[in-house]
């Protein structure tokens, strides 16, 4: 199911569509991604339940799998989705590349009501990222925007990173790996969601795949025909599709074997303090951490670590609907093929997350830098940065053996 399940919103059997995929300029002006064996890997035909051969897309392994240089898959990896491959449609008109693409996510475009003109692309994104309940919303500034402007937004992202729905383009979001995701008792870089088990990962799928609206308390950024249910699919499927991420997504081999480098290395780990929040075997200790400007309340049951701090920026945790106060602890097991590290995507290497200059507001983020960003700094984890260079080698050194 993992392998085969595709969008089924964005089924189409339009010509312009499927002339796409079968011509060689087309692909090679605008490339999906590419395995080994030549399969396009974005892709699916399915044969709709009218019987009618149509073309679509893949679900969750779609932005969950990274398609590498060699065209090998690491499947539940940090995905690395081309601009035609985004299913989760952040602003419900998708201005995304190519072209002809956009007409299959046209479907996550709904009026207000029937026979109404479908909102402008600016309105879609606000309705898509806005927090009404905050002062000054840095995305009250999309509603007025041109399809132009939007454009440019999506345009910010990496192929690593996403603006999600209920997201933000300012404070964007890093696709995370899943593999392991049973490490973690949360889920979502901000912990929105429990993470207890199987059933906890269907109950997630439903609702971001078919059912999330926005919604909050007594703010409302759809009409009653918008937020209409249109596509479920059944229990038993969402939870074998639960029960495969949980248990059945695993580690590739990793090419960086022990030796005597990272055994300093994994010395200088432990000796630093970093068991702390990564904790092993699993190098993590599956809690929260709370961000500067938010004080946890003191009857939860959530797991969080009081009294610990680490500066990271507060934009994601407090300025957004995924704002819940707090960021989990992400398990460093398999860093080594990740492309970019931190909630948002901002640094691309080890090396650079170690480098103190990512600290300075002259610095250029080697990942995410944001919408007509060209430097800023990424704050936050200064935990390494002031080891002697033959440590810090050693202790990344390590951390790529993970």
């Amino acid at each position: 199911m993992w392998e085969e399940f595709d969008a089924l919103q964005v089924r189409t059997s339009d010509f312009r569509l499927v002339d796409y995929v079968r011509s060689r300029e087309a692909l090679k002006k605008y490339p999906p991604r590419m395995t080994k064996d030549g399969q396009l890997f974005e892709f699916r035909w399915v044969v709709d339940k009218t019987g009618e051969l149509k073309l679509s897309i893949r679900e969750c392994s779609g932005c969950h799998s990274q398609v590498m240089a060699d065209g090998s898959v690491i499947s539940g990896g940090q995905g690395n989705p081309t601009p035609t491959a985004v299913s989760d449609c952040p602003t419900r008109n998708c201005p995304v590349a190519p072209p002809s693409i956009n007409m299959m996510f046209s479907v996550f475009s709904i009026p207000k009501a029937p026979g109404e003109a479908l909102d402008s692309p600016g309105e879609g994104a606000y309705a898509a990222f806005g927090v009404p309940w905050i002062k000054d919303d840095i995305h009250g500034r999309i509603k007025s925007m041109s399809a132009e402007q939007v454009q440019a937004l999506a345009d910010a992202d990496l192929p690593e990173t996403f603006a999600r729905f209920n997201g933000s383009p300012y404070f964007t979001t890093k696709i995370p790996s899943l593999i392991g995701v049973h490490r973690s008792r949360y889920l979502d870089h901000t912990g929105t969601h429990r993470n207890r088990g199987p059933e906890d990962i269907a109950r997630y799928a439903a609702l971001v795949m078919f059912a999330d609206d926005g919604s909050i308390g007594p703010y409302r950024f759809m009409t009653d025909y918008q937020r209409k249910l249109r596509i479920r699919i059944s229990d038993d499927a969402l939870y074998a599709l639960g029960m495969f991420i949980t248990y059945g997504l695993k580690e590739p081999e990793n090419p960086n074997k022990p030796n005597e480098l990272s055994r300093r290395g994994e010395a200088v780990f432990r000796r630093t303090g970093c068991p702390t929040c990564h904790t092993p075997p699993g190098y993590t200790n599956g809690m929260l951490l709370p961000v500067d400007g938010f004080t946890p309340p003191e009857n939860t049951d959530l797991q969080i670590m009081r009294g610990m701090r680490v500066g990271t920026d507060p934009g994601l945790a407090l300025r957004t609907r995924k704002g819940t106060g707090y960021y989990k602890a992400p398990s460093l097991v398999g860093v080594w093929h990740r492309r970019v590290i931190e909630h948002s995507g901002s640094v691309a290497s080890l090396e650079d997350w170690f480098d103190r200059k990512r600290l300075r507001d002259d610095y250029t983020p080697t990942g995410w830098k944001g919408p007509q960003v060209t430097h800023r700094a990424v704050p936050g984890h200064e935990f390494g940065m002031d080891l002697s260079p033959d440590d810090k080698r050693a202790l990344i050194a390590f951390l790529k053996t993970l």
